[in-house]
């Protein structure tokens, strides 16, 4: 009995850092101001040791790509914890049916209400890709800005938590979707995204090279 209420001490007190750094991490890219996008977030994983369960991540990738009968798709992609710049080596993709209001996570986003999508972590013992498993998505904007909050739970126990300021690149985002076209057949209708288990994620793809790295 002492055992578990050791175990459920520790679990609390660890989701109250995620909830405390979660909020940290919101007021400065409030803070920030600017109108370019940037994204910063939480990454809490429960399948990592020591510093790496809970790391920051931030940068100015965020973008967003709205048409192609596939509704709104974000991307937000981050190099590795501590770095601004580098290749990048953590994605968030996320798909919705419109532009602003407040999502939660399902297996396919057929209703006005769902958002589905996959984290992908390139490199490291934890390297691969997982679906969403549960969690919130809140957006807004207009035609050339998304902005908004998420805190999301995938298949295999990690938690991603944070803000960001998204524009529009459709090229950025068709590309990424180009190099992950089996990964977003999980998404329709018919797929199943927990392909992705926890303790067998999904090998990612070798990354395209960043705009800093290929001279853009």
């Amino acid at each position: 009995m002492r055992g578990m209420m050791r175990q459920l001490h520790a679990y609390v007190a660890t989701q109250q850092v995620v909830v405390a750094a979660a909020a940290a991490t919101a007021l400065l890219i409030l803070a920030g101001g600017g109108c370019g996008p940037r994204a910063a977030v939480d990454l809490y994983q429960p399948r990592a040791t020591g510093q790496q369960q809970l790391v920051q991540l931030n940068s100015a990738w965020a973008h967003f790509a709205t048409g192609d009968g596939l509704g709104d798709r974000l991307l937000l992609s981050w190099p590795l914890p501590g770095s601004r710049a580098g290749r990048e080596q953590y994605h968030l993709y996320l798909q919705v049916e419109r532009a602003d209001g407040t999502f939660s996570a399902g297996k396919a986003a057929t209703t006005d209400d769902i958002v589905c999508g996959f984290l992908i972590q390139r490199s490291g013992r934890l390297a691969g890709l997982a679906g969403l498993s549960g969690g919130t998505l809140t957006v807004s904007g207009n035609d050339a800005v998304r902005v908004g909050e998420l805190d999301l739970e995938c298949v295999d126990g990690a938690r991603i938590r944070g803000s960001f300021r998204a524009t529009r690149e459709d090229l950025t985002v068709e590309f990424f979707e180009e190099d992950h076209a089996a990964d977003l057949a999980l998404l329709e209708p018919a797929g199943e995204v927990d392909r992705a288990m926890a303790g067998a994620a999904q090998p990612a793809p070798p990354a395209r090279p960043s705009k800093s790295e290929s001279g853009g």
